[in-house]
């Protein structure tokens, strides 16, 4: 059963992140990779413009995600400002590292997978 092992080490990846000593753990139907890779996207651009083109998404819906991200942690983790564009919480400051991590062990998990051969495949 190395998928439900898979999902449960990611599921308590994601309730880590979302603070539970303290915060409300998100819902994991509220709270997926797409937004996690926008959180990544907004610290590095600080522009939610920006931020969506780099996920690949229409600005709307990048600011549509960014406040379910702000549900999901109950914070507003970037605020907008008239110098500095969208500057991270506290909070955001806090998640960015653990947000990487997550996301960098999703992309080792993707990239390691073996390419299908029909000539070895069971089932």
């Amino acid at each position: 059963m190395a998928g439900r092992a898979t999902f449960r080490k990611w599921h308590l990846a994601i309730r880590f992140i979302a603070g539970e000593n303290g915060g409300v753990p998100p819902n994991l139907a509220r709270l997926d990779l797409d937004l996690l890779a926008l959180f990544e996207a907004l610290m590095a651009e600080g522009s939610v413009t920006r931020a969506a083109a780099r996920v690949g998404v229409a600005q709307p819906s990048a600011s549509k995600a960014l406040e379910r991200l702000r549900r999901a942690f109950g914070d507003p983790l970037f605020v907008r400002t008239p110098r500095d564009g969208m500057r991270p919480t506290p909070r955001a400051l806090e998640l960015a590292p653990e947000v990487a991590g997550v996301l960098e062990r999703v992309r080792g998990l993707l990239a390691a997978r073996a390419p299908f051969d029909p000539a070895t495949a069971r089932g």
